[in-house]
This record gives C-alpha cells, sequence and structure tokens, in this order.
C-alpha cells in the first residue's frame, strides 16, 4: 500500500520492527491513517504534538520530549586534549556499544510494545550510523586511547547557525569525571569558530539524569511535546 500525503515513510525503523513505520505529519489524519494501518503491514504509526484527534484514533503518549537551548556567546572554550572527531569503523563500533547500553527513557525503551533488546538495537545502529557519517560524533577517551563517550552533532559539516545534539553518552565505567562537559566544550568551540550561534537539544522530561545535566551548562527549555505512538494490537 502507498503511504498517504500526510505521512512519511521510515525505513530505517522498518528494519528493526519488522514491517512499515509511518510518520504521520498531519495528526488531525490520525484516525485516517489508523485505517489504513489496519489494512497494511504498518507496525508503527508515529506522531508528534497535541491533539485529541490522536486519543481518539487509539494513540499512546510515548514519552515527553524537552526542546532546550544554548545562545554561543563570547569566545570559544579550548578544545579538550582527550576529545576528537570519531573516524572510521572501530570509532563507530565503540560508539555504537555505549549507546546500547546508555539509552533507557527514549521512546522505543519507553513503549512496553517494543522489546528492550530491539530498543537497544535501534540506539546502537543509530550512533553507528551517525559516527559513520551522518553526523559529527565527537568521542571522549581514556589515557589508552579508547572511547569513553560519544556526542553526535548535527548537522555534520557545522554549515547552520545552530546545531543540534542528536545523542550524547558515557560509558558507565567513566561516568563522573567530566566527560560529558568535556564532548559539550568540543562541540562549542568548533560551532563558535564555524560562526553559529546556537545549540539546541532534545531529551525526554522523564530523563532527569539528562536535564539536570543540560541545565547545568546553562541551557534554557523553550518547548515540551508528547511523542505518540500506535501500534496494532
Amino acid at each position: 500500500m502507498p503511504v498517504p500525503d500526510y505521512c512519511k515513510d521510515d525505513p530505517f525503523l522498518a528494519g528493526f520492527l519488522g514491517g512499515s513505520v509511518w510518520n504521520l505529519t498531519d495528526a488531525k489524519q490520525a484516525v485516517d491513517a489508523v485505517a489504513l494501518a489496519q489494512h497494511s503491514a504498518v507496525v508503527l504509526l508515529v506522531a508528534r504534538g497535541d491533539d485529541s484527534a490522536l486519543t481518539e484514533a487509539g494513540f499512546r503518549v510515548a514519552a515527553t520530549t524537552l526542546t532546550y537551548r544554548f545562545e554561543l556567546t563570547g569566545s570559544p572554550p579550548a578544545f579538550p586534549d582527550h576529545v576528537r572527531v570519531a573516524e572510521g569503523d572501530d570509532d563507530a563500533a565503540a560508539c555504537g556499544r555505549i549507546a546500547a547500553a546508555a539509552f533507557q527513557y527514549d521512546r522505543f525503551h519507553a513503549d512496553p510494545r517494543i522489546p528492550n533488546d530491539v530498543a537497544d538495537d535501534i540506539k546502537a545502529r543509530w550512533t553507528q550510523n551517525n559516527a559513520l557519517g551522518r553526523a559529527r560524533t565527537y568521542v571522549s577517551t581514556d589515557k589508552a586511547g579508547q572511547v569513553t563517550g560519544f556526542l553526535a552533532l548535527l548537522p555534520a559539516d557545522l554549515s547552520q547557525d545552530q546545531g543540534v545534539i542528536d545523542l550524547i553518552a558515557v560509558d558507565q565505567a567513566y561516568q563522573g569525571r567530566g566527560d560529558g562537559r568535556s564532548l559539550f566544550a568540543a562541540i562549542c568551540h568548533d560551532l563558535m569558530k564555524a560562526g553559529a550561534s546556537a545549540i539546541t537539544v532534545g531529551t525526554q522530561a522523564e530523563n532527569t539524569g539528562s536535564t539536570a545535566f543540560y541545565e547545568a551548562l546553562g541551557f534554557q527549555e523553550i518547548e515540551r511535546s508528547p511523542v505518540w505512538h500506535w501500534m496494532p494490537s
């Protein structure tokens, strides 16, 4: 069945969930989207925003996304000596391993209808794709050069006035030594050198550790929005 014009196909997620995944771009079409999905191989419909039509169509809130903004002002910070830009398959694999264990509050892990091992695989592959070119991925390292954390920044070529943190995680064994702040300092350095004026990031309201991290850095919340899932019963 062709994808309706008020939805966008997501072949990446489809590869993990065993069927088509559509992103609903017009919440008012929720009932029609579900009716079509029920007669096709769609296993997940995703919607954002707040509309009564989503509830009526059987969507559930999977997570609430908070969007934060940080203004880049003053002089660029020094680039940390234990941070570098990821290169090659080995770095991508290391970032993927960290991601598979790090994320618990994203919408995939939060939806009980999606098995945790599948959610882990989604975040791992997403992170690997970032490190292989989808994003500009920075890695922190220990004294032996082992990757201890990562931060994926969009766009990869730093061509926009605003950078977007796509994903960030630090290996549990290395948490508490400041790697997250070092990764943040690295992107501030590069973005300011490139002439950007701000950084935005989205995280889940349920992830209090993440929200506390961004707020401690000086990010300001600018938006919150539910993310909705519909899956066939």
